[in-house]
Order: structure tokens, then sequence, then C-alpha cells
């Protein structure tokens, strides 16, 4: 069996979407809102794409998705507690339907946490169901291959949980 592309996911996400006449919006901090831009390259995306948080820093996490500053710190910036906080949070502060979430450090440097360069949690929410859940992920490769290959496993994840193809 053949992997579909990429093209041809986010078209299947955008037909689902727009079939159930629903909303996506996204929380990313290591991909930088590369997620948000994938998506919108298919034609009429304003038809099924609410928009994205771009929260990088912890602050921002706590200013724009109202993420407690006490979970970041008991918890840390990539951790699945983190992931699953920013698509339930994104969700909460949106009309927006289902929620992808991604946190992770792309390196090539360490942050002084003790998070592993190359760890990636990524969530996926579902307003309608209350249903969230999140993967973990580890992988090897520089800095910008880490952002595309999050933004591929987050669009994989969606279609898996939420499209019938």
């Amino acid at each position: 069996m053949q992997e579909r592309s990429l093209e041809a996911d986010l078209n299947l996400i955008a037909a689902t979407l727009r079939a159930q006449g629903r909303y996506l919006v996204t929380a990313e901090s290591c991909t930088a809102g590369l997620l948000a831009a994938r998506l919108v390259e298919v034609s009429g995306a304003s038809d099924w794409f609410y928009g994205s948080f771009v929260a990088y820093q912890a602050q921002a996490k706590a200013q724009m998705l109202n993420i407690a500053p006490d979970l970041l710190e008991e918890h840390g910036m990539v951790s699945e507690v983190t992931a699953l906080e920013m698509a339930d949070k994104s969700l909460a502060h949106t009309s927006a339907h289902y929620a992808i979430a991604i946190t992770g450090l792309a390196g090539p440097s360490g942050d002084g946490t003790g998070v592993s360069v190359g760890e990636l949690w990524i969530a996926w929410a579902d307003k309608v169901a209350g249903l969230s859940s999140a993967e973990q992920f580890h992988l090897d490769c520089d800095r910008q291959s880490f952002r595309t290959t999050a933004c591929r496993l987050a669009v994989d994840g969606f279609v898996k949980r939420y499209c019938t193809a």
C-alpha cells in the first residue's frame, strides 16, 4: 500500500471538514506556523481552517492560550501534558471543532531542561466528541527536516483519527 502524498492528505482533510461543516485550529510551537501554512495551500481553506496560534515561548503559551505557567514549569514546554493543553485551550478560545497542537525541540542544541533534541509531541483534539490524544516522536534530523516531518506527522495523525478515505 503506497502512502498518500501530503497534498492528497491536505485535500482529504479539507473535503472532510467541508462535508462536516467544521473548522480546524492549530497551536504550534517548534513548527512556528508551518502547519498552518501547509493547510492554507489548499484552495478554499477559509471554508474549514479557523486559524493558528504560534506560541513559541512559555510566556506566549500562557498569554495566548491561557496555559497556566505552573503547568508549563511542572511538565515542561515539550511534554504530553503541554501538547494536550495547547490543543484543548486552542479549542476553548475559538469556535473551531478540531485542533492540532505541536511542541518539540528541533535543536541543534538543547534547551537546558533535559528534553532530548528531536523530541516531539503532537496532540489532536475533537471539541464535539470531547476527546483528545497525543503521541510522542523522536526525530533524528536537521532543524528544517524536523519542522517538515512534524507537520507531516500531524497531518497523518489527523487523517487517521478524523478522516475516512
